[in-house]
């Protein structure tokens, strides 16, 4: 189960950046910043789509190490495009990642740490992240959750391409067949 949620949260963060250097291609002018770029990196690149490129990589890379707090705040004032728009699917968000860095770091077990930036959790130093079918499920529906809305909201004030697809519909089949 730990392993699974794991894995649906580093997913979501996939995404996170992901969408980022969607953003970033289609509207490079959404790059501008305070930011400089040094000379020996522009001379790198042998046309301007190679160099945005570059910039998109290393803006995205920059902003992936901002914890979602963060980087939701520095979207929401150089985009103008909030990753959450809601404080507590923000929150939820956060809590989300603190317990999937505490099961990658410290084996689920609760620290200090985790209770500073998660002030509101139920746990207590010392205790185990328990990761159950139900928790999952609802971790995987509120993570599928966000991506739809923040695919919509892209897609309405960039013009890009949604990044996730409807689900084909499965055929209905017999038992699979082992042999």
């Amino acid at each position: 189960m730990q392993m699974l949620f794991s894995r649906f949260v580093d997913s979501f963060l996939t995404y996170v950046s992901e969408i980022l250097v969607t953003i970033f291609r289609a509207k490079p002018e959404a790059l501008r910043s305070g930011e400089q770029v040094k000379l020996e990196d522009i001379l790198k690149h042998h046309n301007m789509e190679d160099l945005v490129n570059f910039l998109v990589e290393r803006k995205v890379h920059r902003l992936s190490y901002q914890g979602l707090g963060e980087l939701n705040l520095a979207l929401k004032n150089e985009l103008g495009f909030p990753l959450f728009v809601d404080v507590g699917e923000l929150a939820s968000a956060k809590a989300l990642v603190e317990q999937r860095n505490l099961l990658a770091h410290s084996r689920g077990v609760v620290n200090q740490i985790f209770l500073q930036r998660v002030p509101n959790s139920q746990y207590k130093i010392g205790e185990k992240i328990e990761i159950d079918t139900q928790s999952l499920a609802q971790t995987l529906q509120f993570l599928a959750l966000v991506v739809v809305q923040v695919d919509g909201r892209a897609v309405t004030k960039f013009g890009i391409e949604p990044t996730h697809s409807k689900p084909e519909p499965v055929p209905a089949t017999n038992s699979p067949s082992l042999g």
